[in-house]
Parts: C-alpha cells; sequence; structure tokens
C-alpha cells in the first residue's frame, strides 16, 4: 500500500484503488457487515476470498471422497491366493479379488483385443488371466486385481485383469 495523504481525505492507494479514511472505523464494529458498509471494492474483494475459501473447501471434501473411494475399493478386493480360489471357484464368481502369483507361460487367444497368461500361485495352483493390456514377463511375479468368472463348459475359474503390478523378485 502506498500511503499519501490529501486533502479529500484519502489515506492510500492499493493497486490503484483508494482507501478512505474512515476505513479504519469498520474494523471491529460488530453492528456493520462487510456486504453493506464497506465500499465496493472491498465487498468484491471479500468475495473473492469467500470464494477461494469455498473452492478450498470443495478440493478439501472432493479429496475426502476420493480417498473413501479408494479405501472401499481396496475393501472391496480382499487379498487371496489362487489356490483358494480353484479349491472352491463358486464361492469367487464374479468377485473381485486380488492374488499374488508366477506368470508361467502365454495362452494362444483367438481375439485380437485381449491376451492370456497362466499365473501359478504359492501351492502350484495355476489361474488363466486374460487381459487388453500387454502380457507381463514369464517367470516374474506380480499382483492382479481383477474379477473371477467361471468357464461355460467345464466352471473351470479365470481372472478378467483390472490392473496388475510387478513385486519385488521373482
Amino acid at each position: 500500500m502506498i500511503l499519501n495523504r490529501t486533502a479529500s481525505a484519502w489515506t492510500g492507494t492499493t493497486e490503484g484503488k483508494c482507501l478512505p479514511a474512515r476505513i479504519h472505523q469498520y474494523g471491529n464494529d460488530s453492528k456493520r457487515t462487510a456486504a453493506n458498509s464497506s465500499p465496493k471494492f472491498l465487498r468484491e474483494h471479500n468475495s473473492q476470498g469467500a470464494s477461494m475459501k469455498n473452492i478450498a473447501q470443495i478440493l478439501g471434501a472432493t479429496t475426502l471422497v476420493m480417498a473413501l473411494a479408494c479405501f472401499s475399493v481396496l475393501a472391496q478386493s480382499p487379498t487371496t491366493t489362487v489356490d483358494r480360489i480353484v479349491a472352491s471357484p463358486g464361492n469367487f464368481n464374479e468377485e473381485k479379488v486380488t492374488i499374488d502369483g508366477l506368470v508361467t507361460q502365454f495362452v494362444k487367444s483367438n481375439s485380437s483385443t485381449t491376451r492370456q497368461y497362466i499365473l501359478r500361485g504359492d501351492f502350484g495352483k495355476t489361474i488363466t488371466v486374460i487381459t487388453a493390456e500387454p502380457l507381463p514377463s514369464t517367470n516374474h511375479k506380480c499382483r492382479v486385481v481383477g474379477i473371477v468368472f467361471l468357464g461355460e463348459g467345464n466352471s473351470k475359474p479365470f481372472l478378467c485383469e483390472l490392473s496388475r503390478a510387478p513385486l519385488e523378485g521373482k
């Protein structure tokens, strides 16, 4: 703020706007509000400040909602094993699961948009994983999140991959 005293009782300028000398008397007066007693440029400034406060509140609420949504998604995809799915596939049919396993081989597919690979669990059981993403490297462990489905003719389970992440080590 640039201070200058003039005969018209203006006390200074703020970025080209003048402040009247009486502005200081509004500071702690609880009977007056910025909406009805402040000069127009101060009301505009206060509304912009309120707008920024509203934006901050909206961003905070949005962040909270997104965190809760991510938590609920994680809560809906329990970590299980390939062996449990193969042992009782009906219990996992159309359920979202997270499994860890070793990619052992690729399966030839007739589809041009999806690929298949075999994921082996810790105790030797395997499940076919169908993905639209590039195939992972063989002989590497990965964590797969997907939805379990049962084959129509044989009720053999397979997993439709939603996401995949490599695990450390082989």
